[in-house]
């Protein structure tokens, strides 16, 4: 099984009803109707009558279902993703390969469907510069060893990050090569030369390093250059050293351009020193002179970002090292996956905006493309300087009747303040009932000793004098609710201020996002959110980093040049083609620079809600656009 038969398998599970409709599991799983069918089909291949259908929708066999979840395995390739990973490996290992043979010996599937499945890889391979050549029953590649030798990482990256990018998972990849050594190799080598290294970076490297091996042991060599002379870096003689080891303990020969290719990747993945001992004073000695230039204007968007504290000077050294290598890494078109791409910019939507403004500065600044792997890793450097929306600060100010004042009054503001810290604001002690009329128009919460009798519009507390754990714990509860209440109160005052009616829109057919856009493009034009060229600017957005999150999409500029800050809203029960997935819910954003923490806000808070199945579920049968509100706020 791979991870979309997981996943099915696990939604399946998880549904509490006994039958679940083709709509609900398309909701659940994001995955379209269609292939929901086929990867029922697929299941119940593996395992008989696994799944059974009625009218009513889907039913699962649990003793079948978790028999398979807990281990039980398939050698077959059933699905198509699996089979277009071992078409990919075979063409990379071999110069020509037979249709027939593999089908036959191999997918155990029909040539129509491996054809269909080729198809598939052709456009993969296209993205490499690889062309896939059919003649007869025989298929070939043809293409550079480079190009080739990144795309053999990109399908072993894509099934480590279905787990976990271990040595294990390497070890598990590579059988016949002892990957432990190039592991103990590269960390002995890095030590004797002082040289920083973290263990993601180490792993990446052996793994380049191990499809080198691979590729020269089956006659797939780099063409030789001319050796260049150059100064000793620091990198050339780790690689030079790492090198002579593997080239003795594998039996392999590295040339000129293989040499080459190995520094590119330790340079863009090693840290020159321990960063502790770097300062801002001395930053220059360790990195390029292109890179102290595009630093200002990153640290310019930085700044811009209410919630992010860019004072600090720590953080600022080990940003600008990062930058560094990533320019190196972008000049020699060496490409670094992310396994936490996706968990990144689903649990933490706005701090991986921040990274795609930075990265599009990037893009301005030298023309590179940075990629979403590479935001990730932009957006695991600056979450560091998290201050927290000024939105999530929601403040409680409460009022303590406390008749017999004295001491007992101090120590229970001091067992509050250590308890709840800034969350909890202690206005004042009041000794007598009457007072708290003069209190009400400014606190949330009413805390007392006393029994009060006379009814008071806002949330009141009775605890013991000494404080129990038990009155620790009503009082919890009440802050968490109040907190709760200003937050959706909030939410829809700002769901208003944002939205109306004219730009809510219910199931319009639109064939692709690029359709979707436009419209709602047109529509915010002529309700005066944006200027003329707002259309462009969000195409150009979404042609750059898809904007679709799961079951939505929030597309929006990268300019925050709007006439006001805005929200167009698109609800579909049929999902539109987006990128590579289906969205239900578009959410067209645009921005105006000075209300710009009223988007950060509102994105943040709807991304998370709508990320949950079930809200989705609720928001989709919302017909009007008062229902919308009022669906958004019942779902927090």
């Amino acid at each position: 099984m791979d991870s979309k038969h997981k996943k099915l398998l696990n939604a399946l599970l998880k549904s509490k009803k006994e039958w679940t409709t083709a709509q609900d599991l398309s909701i659940i799983t994001t995955f379209s109707v269609r292939s929901l069918k086929n990867y029922i089909r697929e299941l119940n291949l593996i395992e008989n009558d696994l799944i059974n259908s009625s009218k009513k929708g889907y039913k699962i066999d649990e003793t079948k279902a978790k028999r398979l979840l807990s281990g039980v395995k398939t050698n077959l390739p059933y699905s198509s993703k699996e089979r277009i990973r071992i078409i990919i490996k075979k063409l990379l290992t071999m110069q020509e390969v037979d249709l027939m043979d593999l089908c036959e010996d191999e997918l155990f599937v029909s040539i129509e469907t491996v054809r269909k499945d080729i198809f598939t890889a052709r456009r993969l391979f296209r993205e490499f510069g690889i062309q896939i050549n059919t003649a007869g029953f025989v298929i070939s590649l043809e293409g550079n060893e480079q190009d080739k030798r990144k795309i053999l990482s990109n399908v072993l990256f894509e099934e480590f990050s279905e787990n976990i990018l271990d040595l294990s998972a390497i070890i598990e990849a590579f059988p016949d090569y002892d990957v432990k050594y190039v592991y103990d190799t590269i960390f002995e080598s890095c030590k004797t030369r002082n040289i920083f290294v973290n263990e993601y970076s180490v792993l990446i490297l052996v793994l380049d390093i191990i499809i080198t091996i691979d590729r020269m042991k089956h006659d797939f060599i780099l063409p030789d250059i001319a050796a260049i002379k150059e100064i000793e870096t620091e990198e050339r003689v780790l690689a030079l050293d790492i090198i002579q080891k593997i080239e003795g303990h594998f039996n392999v020969l590295y040339n000129e351009h293989e040499l080459n290719e190995i520094m590119v990747i330790i340079a863009s993945n090693l840290i020159k020193t321990d960063f502790q001992t770097i300062t801002m004073d001395d930053i220059e000695r360790y990195v390029e002179l292109d890179c102290i230039k595009l630093i200002d204007s990153l640290t310019t968007q930085l700044a811009s970002y209410d919630f992010i504290d860019i004072t600090n000077q720590k953080f600022l050294v080990r940003f600008i090292l990062h930058i560094n290598n990533l320019l190196l890494r972008l000049k020699n078109q060496y490409i670094r996956k992310n396994p936490l791409t996706e968990n990144i910019k689903i649990s933490c939507p706005m701090l991986f905006e921040c990274a795609i403004a930075l990265s599009d500065i990037i893009n301005q600044k030298t023309g590179y493309w940075v990629s979403e792997h590479e935001a990730a890793y932009i957006a695991m450097h600056i979450g560091s300087l998290l201050i927290g929306h000024p939105s999530m600060k929601e403040k409680v100010v409460c009022v303590l009747l406390f008749p017999s004042y004295y001491d007992h009054g101090e120590k229970l503001i001091t067992q509050l303040t250590n308890f709840f810290g800034p969350s909890l604001v202690i206005q004042k002690i009041i000794t007598q009932t009457e007072e708290i009329k003069t209190s009400i128009a400014s606190i949330d919460l009413l805390i007392s000793i006393i029994p009060i009798s006379d009814f008071y519009e806002l949330e009141y507390v009775l605890v013991s004098p000494f404080m129990t754990e038990q009155d620790f714990n009503i009082i919890l509860g009440s802050v968490e609710n109040i907190k709760q209440k200003k937050k959706k109160s909030r939410l829809f005052e700002q769901l208003q201020q944002i939205s109306n009616s004219s730009i809510f829109f219910r199931d319009i057919p639109f064939k692709d996002e690029n359709e979707a856009i436009r419209y709602m493009s047109e529509k915010m034009i002529q309700n005066e959110y944006a200027e003329k060229s707002f259309c462009d600017e969000v195409l150009k957005r979404e042609l750059s980093y898809s904007t679709a999150y799961g079951n939505i999409a929030v597309p929006h500029s990268m300019k925050m040049n709007g006439k006001k800050t805005g929200m167009a809203v698109l609800i579909n029960e049929k999902p539109i083609l987006w990128g590579k997935g289906m969205v239900n819910i578009v959410l067209l954003f645009s921005i105006e620079k000075e209300t710009r923490s009223l988007f950060y806000d509102i994105f943040d808070n709807l991304i998370v809600l709508l990320l949950e199945k079930q809200n989705v579920a609720k928001i989709i049968n919302c017909k009007t656009y008062e229902e919308f509100l009022n669906g958004i706020i019942n779902c927090l």
